[in-house]
């Protein structure tokens, strides 16, 4: 039963995504400086400039919540624990457009803005891709 799901599209797209979001944690929690990628400032700036820590717990919780959510809570509640994980990707993908159009990093390196849009570019389709999900996931239960 729980194969079945995970195989389901709106499965995969929510695991894939934790597991992104569990490696960055990781990342963030063993290597300090990782805090200066663009994604992981933003969301250090919008959790009011946390520690590293506590921004990589928060990213944890959430992916746990939203892979729970879609393999394991039925009918439409369960789009409640898939919102905190879309929050995060919302921030991500915010942070990389905006560091394109200001043509710096969140960490004030001067870049063009065709690196950074290039660099960036998979966190606003990740973010599209999930609100979809969580579209066809509310749909489909």
């Amino acid at each position: 039963m729980l194969y079945r799901k995970i195989v389901c599209l709106e499965g995969l797209v929510v695991v894939f995504v934790g597991a992104m979001v569990v490696g960055q944690a990781v990342l963030l929690a063993l290597y300090p400086r990782s805090i200066g990628a663009t994604a992981l400032t933003a969301l250090q700036m919008a959790m009011f400039h946390s520690g590293h820590l506590i921004v990589a717990g928060a990213l944890i919780i959430d992916a746990v919540l939203a892979v729970f959510g879609i393999l394991f809570v039925k009918r439409n509640v369960h789009l409640a624990f898939l919102i905190p994980l879309w929050s995060v990707l919302a921030v991500m993908a915010g942070a990389g457009v905006g560091a394109a159009w200001l043509g710096h990093y969140l960490d004030g390196t001067p870049i063009p803005w065709e690196h950074i849009a290039a660099d960036q570019a998979p966190y606003p389709v990740l973010f599209l891709v999930y609100t979809a999900t969580m579209a066809l996931s509310f749909k489909h239960r």
